[in-house]
């Protein structure tokens, strides 16, 4: 369990109880997020200080399956059952170093398993690299509607000084490709 700010982190041999107490709490019904972090990148951007593991197929795999039983574990609990989500935030690393089925199982599993409102936003961070069209369609049809490229410039330069794998038009051709769509 990571503390708010300024917070004191929980005592390792209270981390089990602290979690009960929390997860059995009704909340108000205002706004409410959930945000799951993908800890993975093809590679490390020069500007980034987020934490992040080198993209591995079989490791992203494995994070999947832990975090879609996690979501089943928990989500009949009190806290998460007792108002309405109304965004959802991919963040990492880089969600979209997921597999495209991967992806499409967690966003589905999401989707039934907690109160998501009718309107609910789900946004899936990633980055031209790897967002192809199969797992930007499979985000698509499985409920994501809004997507964040970090794209930071369309200046090939500056994007090869930041570490970004692509040039300019490429990105413009990816982000054109994405409005094209028409779907988020």
């Amino acid at each position: 369990m990571m503390p708010f700010r300024g917070a004191i982190p929980v005592a390792k041999e209270q981390l089990a109880q602290t979690w009960q107490e929390m997860i059995n709490q009704t909340v108000s019904p205002r706004k409410r997020l959930v945000y799951l972090h993908i800890p993975f990148c093809a590679t490390h951007c020069t500007f980034c200080g987020f934490y992040q593991n080198r993209f591995n197929e079989d490791a992203c795999a494995h994070y999947t399956d832990a975090l879609i039983r996690e979501i089943e574990m928990e989500a009949d609990s009190v806290l998460h059952q007792s108002a309405p989500i109304h965004a959802v935030y991919f963040g990492g690393g880089t969600p979209s170093a997921l597999s495209a089925h991967d992806l499409a199982r967690i966003i589905t599993t999401l989707r039934e398993k907690l109160p998501l409102a009718p309107d609910c936003e789900i946004t899936i961070e990633g980055r031209v690299l790897n967002f192809d069209a199969e797992r930007i369609d499979a985000c698509l049809d499985a409920g994501a509607n809004r997507f964040s490229i970090g794209i930071q410039s369309f200046n090939s330069k500056i994007r090869k000084k930041m570490a970004r794998t692509s040039d300019g038009p490429t990105a413009i051709a990816f982000m054109e490709s994405l409005v094209k769509r028409d779907r988020a």
